[in-house]
């Protein structure tokens, strides 16, 4: 009976799994504004939090804290990781000792900020959905790589009078004591001209709607709706399989069902 219950049950998720994308509105591309010209941008990004600005319109800030680990060795040691790192249990000087990482700092490990960017010097401002992708390192719409380069001249101390750990908390610029944060920027710099297309609200593109694009060439409307249409069906295919699974499956549940009932 119970096997039968399971059985009964997966189906039926399986059919609301497939009628559910089969029924999703954003499986049509529908309207798109579609622009291509030069990113210009307006107004730098700027972490207004550690006082980095720059002139590029995205600006990726990556924040990691050195903690203990025990290495592939067996031994205990310190690394730098962007999340927190669970305690580690260690011998030493024939004593068993339980090392404790320190809380991960407010800060966060990734935290993007984004400037104002325009398709154009009079077109529309590009959204912030869409600059974050200048940071992503192997963005799957761009043909020429990673426009993501790490900002290098930086302050040594930058960030560290933010965050104290108590015995935890490393000086600036020292680097051996567990709880010492370093923080890394990377900014994305857009070279050429980009094809932007998404909804068109307020004079920005991208922020409104479901559905929104960049491309580092140039694309049609057309275009992206074959791309788009190319992807949809495979969707869609899945979909009619989970419909029909799941038919399957709660057919033979009910059978079993029954087939109990009359025994």
């Amino acid at each position: 009976m119970k096997k039968v219950i399971i059985l009964s049950a997966v189906g039926v998720l399986l059919l609301i799994a497939g009628i559910a994308g089969l029924c999703d509105g954003s499986r049509t591309l529908g309207d798109l504004d579609v622009v291509y010209g030069e990113l210009v941008t307006v107004e730098g990004a700027a972490d207004t939090e550690l006082g980095v600005h720059t002139n590029a319109p995205v600006l990726l800030r990556h924040v990691e804290m050195l903690q203990y680990y025990i290495n592939p060795q067996g031994k205990l040691d310190k690394k730098y990781d962007d999340t927190r790192l669970p305690s580690v249990k260690a011998e030493i000087f024939g004593t068993t000792r339980t090392f404790d990482n320190p809380p991960f700092p407010d800060l966060g490990a990734y935290t993007y900020f984004t400037g104002v960017a325009t398709v154009g010097k009079d077109g529309p401002q590009v959204s912030a959905e869409l600059l974050e992708k200048l940071c992503y390192g192997n963005y799957v719409d761009f043909q020429n790589g990673s426009y993501r380069h790490q900002l290098t001249n930086l302050p040594d101390d930058v960030g560290m009078d933010l965050i104290r750990f108590g015995d935890y908390y490393g000086a600036p610029g020292d680097d051996t004591e567990v709880g010492h944060i370093r923080v890394s920027y990377y900014i994305g710099v857009p070279e050429g001209s980009y094809t932007v297309a998404g909804t068109l609200q307020d004079g920005v593109i991208g922020k409104a709607g479901k559905h929104r694009y960049i491309y580092d060439y140039a694309r049609t409307y057309d275009e992206i709706a074959e791309g788009f249409n190319s992807t949809e069906g495979g969707m869609r295919s899945a979909a009619y399989v989970f419909i029909a699974v799941g038919a399957l499956l709660c057919g033979l549940g009910v059978r079993a069902l029954v087939r109990l009932k009359k025994a």
